[in-house]
């Protein structure tokens, strides 16, 4: 007897106590104490409205409303698919997992017959037939005009690195609102063989229902990858007529490779979609995806375009995220060739970075997620429900609740890291000088550090040792600079590193600096000349006295950056 289909109708409105609190990052600015008690009164009533107030409508996800399979991806009712294979292909799936054999698909009232199924799944995610296996279907291999809800392939992912099965979700919709192509995906109950399996995530596949959404037309080369391995080593074309020598890939190599910076920017635009690459990096880092691409050449697949050649790249198995709420959104990692190319290319940095900022401003909407992920939580909760399956569904219960928290706090660290970019760029007058402030005390070896007033002045007596510091971090376009300042001693007697010694000025992670002054000296003026080869790079400025004992004054309104001229290339020797 035919096991009929369990029809799961989601809500039209989640209520938000299922949601974690929207609260909006705190950005710190000066209020005399009226208005900051009527600012702690408007987050109050903020907060109240939210707990007392019902979801917002879903912001529409266009690729999840495209035909065809629009009724697995959005909030249609959890399918019930039952799998049979023969006994033969069930042992030949233990012996063989990668090997295709021919299985019967019911669902939903519809018998799909001769489907080519095998088992999928990396290192952590691979599991036997005899467990909880993930699987391919591929509906059309051995009948060319059968379609699964108008769909050739799917997944069926196990999420057994997920528990919550969720993620995919919440970060495929997120790169897809990037402009980033990123598989749908839903959810099913499965049956193999009338043992239950349970919960899955139901993935469509990069085939060319996946292409045709994004490209017209989609007859490029698609490669897939093996963990670890990168576009300068061996890749599997997956589907294409393919390049002799894979030409595409080796252009794009070159393209990373090359050591000229605006030479490499000019081949990078040739041979990479940037603007698609910079907004993957950007979700990377956001989500703190540590094996995706950028960080480690894992869950990614590659399209070359047909008429262009650029590379398209596709994140995949979204499964593990969102787990350092800390990571900096700048910091998507650099064991990507790509990615460490377009970081080290000064207008793709630039690119990433502005992407960055944006990402986590506009498109990284805390309220919009949280609803997404409540609904899609109440669907697979009730699907759990209808197979009583108690366990899995406790698991989901707090799973979804730690979710809910990981998105909120990472809103608010994501929009305070862009809000700290913006402050941190240094700002040049015509001139072409920028004053540097915000200074950090960092105490070493027992030192005393204040920042005196009237005038303002930075004040370092020393003690047993070390290297005690005040300093400031200044983010700087490309260039050549001089950070310069008044500063005066008394008593310093130095002690010497490889990086200065008495009392100076530097930038951390430059080469050392000559300036010292030490014994007992009035004020003058120190200078130190470095370069940045990245846009918009971070750059620690560094006022410090080396010394045992001994007093030291950086006087604050002398301490500025100064542009300085393009280093002049020295013209050929005459023979």
């Amino acid at each position: 007897m035919r096991q009929a289909c369990t029809s799961i109708t989601p809500p039209r409105k989640v209520k938000i106590e299922e949601q974690a609190p929207f609260v909006r990052p705190l950005i710190v600015v000066s209020f005399s104490k009226t208005k900051r008690l009527c600012a702690w009164l408007c987050l109050c009533c903020t907060l109240l409205n939210a707990a007392t107030s019902e979801v917002a409508p879903l912001v529409l996800d266009p690729d999840e409303l495209a035909r065809p399979g629009r009724d697995l991806f959005t909030n249609g009712p959890v399918p019930f698919i039952e799998i049979e294979v023969s006994r033969e292909a069930y042992e030949s799936l233990r012996r063989e997992p990668r090997r295709n054999v021919s299985a019967t698909v019911k669902e939903g009232g519809k018998v799909y017959l001769n489907v080519a199924l095998h088992l999928k799944g990396a290192a952590g995610s691979f599991r036997p037939v005899d467990s909880k296996p993930g699987m391919m279907l591929h509906f059309s291999r051995y009948t060319p005009d059968q379609r699964f809800h108008g769909l050739r392939k799917v997944m069926l992912n196990n999420s057994v690195q997920d528990p919550s099965y969720l993620n995919e979700k919440v970060c495929g919709y997120l790169f897809r609102l990037a402009g980033v192509p990123s598989p749908r995906t839903g959810h099913a109950v499965v049956k193999l063989n009338g043992r239950m399996l349970g919960l899955y995530v139901l993935k469509e596949d990069f085939h060319e229902d996946f292409l045709e959404r994004y490209f017209r037309p989609a007859t490029g080369n698609m490669y897939d990858i093996k963990p670890g391995r990168d576009i300068n080593q061996e890749l599997t074309l997956d589907f294409g007529n393919g390049l002799p020598n894979k030409a595409d890939l080796k252009a794009a190599v070159e393209a990373c490779q090359e050591p000229n910076p605006e030479l490499r920017w000019e081949k990078l635009r040739k041979t990479v979609d940037l603007e698609r690459f910079v907004s993957m990096m950007a979700i990377e880092a956001l989500a703190a995806h540590w094996d995706g691409y950028s960080r480690n050449r894992n869950n990614f697949r590659i399209y070359a375009e047909p008429d262009t050649g650029r590379l398209v790249f596709f994140p995949n198995d979204l499964d593990q995220l969102f787990r350092e709420a800390g990571h900096s959104i700048f910091d998507p990692g650099e064991n990507g060739l790509v990615t460490k190319a377009v970081l080290q290319t000064p207008q793709a940095r630039q690119m990433f970075l502005q992407r960055s900022c944006f990402i986590a401003t506009n498109i990284f909407r805390l309220a919009d997620l949280t609803n997404r992920v409540n609904q899609t939580a109440y669907r697979i909760k009730e699907a759990l429900k209808a197979i009583d399956d108690t366990r899995t569904l406790r698991d989901v219960e707090a799973r979804h609740r730690a979710l809910l928290q990981a998105l909120a706090t990472r809103s608010e660290t994501a929009r305070k890291q862009a809000l700290e970019l913006a402050q941190r760029q240094a700002r040049f007058d015509k001139e072409g000088t920028c004053p540097v402030t915000q200074w950090t005390p960092i105490y070493e070896g027992g030192a005393d550090l204040k920042i005196l007033r009237q005038p303002a002045t930075l004040y370092i007596r020393g003690g047993h040792g070390g290297a005690p510091s005040f300093r400031s971090r200044v983010n700087l376009p490309a260039g050549r600079y001089r950070f310069e300042g008044r500063v005066r001693t008394a008593n310093v007697q130095p002690t010497s590193s490889s990086l200065g010694a008495g009392a100076g000025l530097r930038a951390n992670g430059k080469p050392p600096r000559k300036n010292q002054l030490d014994g007992t000296s009035d004020w003058r003026l120190l200078t130190y000349d470095f370069e940045v080869a990245l846009e918009w790079e971070e750059v620690e400025l560094v006022c410090e006295l080396r010394s045992k004992g001994g007093e030291a004054w950086f006087d604050v309104s002398s301490l500025r950056l100064v542009k300085q001229p393009p280093e002049s290339k020295s013209s050929a020797p005459r023979r």
